[in-house]
């Protein structure tokens, strides 16, 4: 793991980029892939012309090219610019090998380190890796000596609405901030399904100014997956009137109760899986790979079972099933068994 106090943060290095304060070269990494793109693309915006984009603008991803590639685009000098940015993707060197844990993974990492100190000031080196990086390599130490390292995390709560906010007003719209934050919990803190969503939303209010949350109510589908989680998460809070409000809203929504079920005991199944694996301490994107979830839902499941025992997420999830068996072989009503497990879940 890093600790914080190594890295910047995607607000932050906007904020150093708006003061003109930059490094010659950068660490990106997380899971945030949208959130790296619109970094990536904010240096090409300050440092590269438009007329000589493909002179000082290269992209490479480190699985196919040589290092000497690297040092090449690095050492040409940019044309009619004062810097040129050199992005390369994928870069495995900074992620320890699964064999030796205290190594680096890959041969060139090396080569990297000892290159790094003599970069160019012409030329901006942008090294993207994964998810997650090993602070005790030497290609890291070398970017944290000169450079800056930067995490991109999922936005969530507040830095979601504020995001839609930002993003709202650079296309000449304005929404409050309670609508935002009531847009951000439509599209599950997912940055590409609101970005999506802005699009729609400017094009259909057309000239107009304000972003209203009847707009949002017309505009943007509620998810059946966003509401089912958001009411387990309320009952895990013992929140039972906004569950059962939650509740009653998908049933508005003509959603039928066999597959809202279903959806809870799916989440309670999820919330059971991660509990186990976070007990084997893997890391957050590693259990989103193995429960195939997106990382932003796999960090709602790490922040509810915090509020469970493995043995309390288990009782739920076979009285939930229980419950199913006593639907489907007519012993109970379904609108009623569902409402008596909110109720009993939330006390």
């Amino acid at each position: 793991m890093v600790k914080l106090a190594d890295i910047k943060n995607y607000r932050s290095l906007l904020s150093d980029l708006d003061r003109g304060r930059f490094k010659n070269v950068y660490l990106f990494f997380g899971p945030e892939t949208f959130l790296i793109n619109d970094a990536v693309k904010r240096f090409i915006d300050k440092f590269v012309s438009n007329d000589f984009k493909n002179l000082n603008f290269i992209r490479l991803n480190y699985n196919s090219i040589d290092f000497n590639d690297i040092v090449n685009a690095c050492e040409t000098l940019p044309f009619m610019d004062k810097k040129k940015i050199v992005v390369v993707d994928d870069c495995s060197f900074f992620k320890s090998s699964r064999t030796d844990k205290d190594t680096a993974s890959d041969k060139h990492s090396p080569g990297i380190s000892k290159y790094i100190p003599g970069l160019p000031d012409t030329t901006i080196l942008i090294l993207i890796a994964g998810a997650e990086v090993d602070k005790r390599l030497k290609a890291y130490s070398a970017v944290k000596k000169i450079g800056d390292i930067v995490e991109f995390s999922p936005l969530k709560g507040q830095e979601m609405a504020m995001w839609i906010e930002g993003r709202l007003k650079s296309q000449g719209k304005k929404i409050s901030g309670a609508d935002a934050f009531y847009f951000s919990e439509r599209v599950l803190d997912s940055l590409f399904d609101a970005e999506n969503e802005i699009q729609k939303m400017c094009a259909y209010v057309g000239e107009r100014i304000q972003i209203t949350r009847d707009d949002i109510d017309a505009l943007v589908p509620k998810s059946l997956e966003a509401n089912v989680f958001q009411l387990v998460d309320s009952i895990s809070e013992k929140n039972t009137g906004k569950a059962l409000y939650l509740f009653n809203e998908l049933l508005l929504d003509s959603e039928p109760i066999p597959l809202i079920l279903a959806m809870i005991i799916r989440q309670y199944r999820l919330l059971l899986h991660t509990k186990l694996l976070s007990a084997k301490k893997l890391s957050s994107q590693e259990i989103a790979n193995r429960l195939s979830v997106r990382f932003f839902v796999c960090s709602k499941l790490q922040k509810i079972i915090k509020r469970y025992t493995e043995s309390d997420i288990q009782k739920r999830l076979y009285r939930c099933l229980d419950t199913d068996a006593a639907i489907k072989s007519g012993k109970a009503d379904q609108r009623i068994a569902i409402e008596t497990l909110i109720v009993e879940f939330s006390r």
